[in-house]
């Protein structure tokens, strides 16, 4: 059985109106998917995603990873950088993010890594270099660890969902 998310006679307006250049039947197909969108959302309306406004020294280490993404980035040298306390600094990330800095830092590197990965622009061994991996090996592993495939084997995934 399928159910439509609209009303049977919308659905046969709307399959007969396709094939036509009239345009008041273009208006009627525009009305027809707007009363739609708008019981869509009426029916599955949900809460906005609260936005969460960090502090300035939790920004500025998010900026600072962000521009930084290097897998041996360790929160002292982000620290200096920023000329902030370390201590503080990796209270505060974990108090206001949720996540330590590394838990961040790595979140973020093995994003673009993916991302990198499903668009086939860099090898395993180049992207190891962008990102301070000591060898394309220890970027698999750790990729493996976390994805439970090797990069190879999720390139070649990704390239079969395009």
């Amino acid at each position: 059985v399928c159910v439509l998310p609209f009303p049977e006679t919308d659905y046969c307006d709307l399959f007969r109106l396709m094939n036509t250049a009239d345009y008041l039947d273009l208006l009627k197909i525009k009305e027809i998917l707007l009363r739609t969108a708008i019981s869509f959302l009426a029916h599955y309306r949900t809460a906005p995603m609260p936005v969460r406004d960090y502090s300035e020294n939790v920004k500025k280490t998010m900026r600072y990873i962000q521009s930084n993404p290097l897998i041996s980035l360790t929160s002292s040298q982000i620290a200096k950088a920023l000329f902030l306390s370390e201590t503080k600094m990796r209270l505060d990330f974990k108090k206001e993010t949720g996540k330590t800095i590394g838990e961040y830092k790595n979140d973020l590197i093995f994003s673009q890594i993916r991302s990198l990965l499903a668009t086939g622009s860099l090898s395993v061994g180049e992207l190891s270099r962008r990102y301070g991996f000591c060898d394309p090996y220890h970027l698999s592993r750790r990729f493996k660890e976390r994805f439970h495939q090797s990069p190879t084997e999720y390139r070649k995934a990704s390239s079969v969902h395009k």
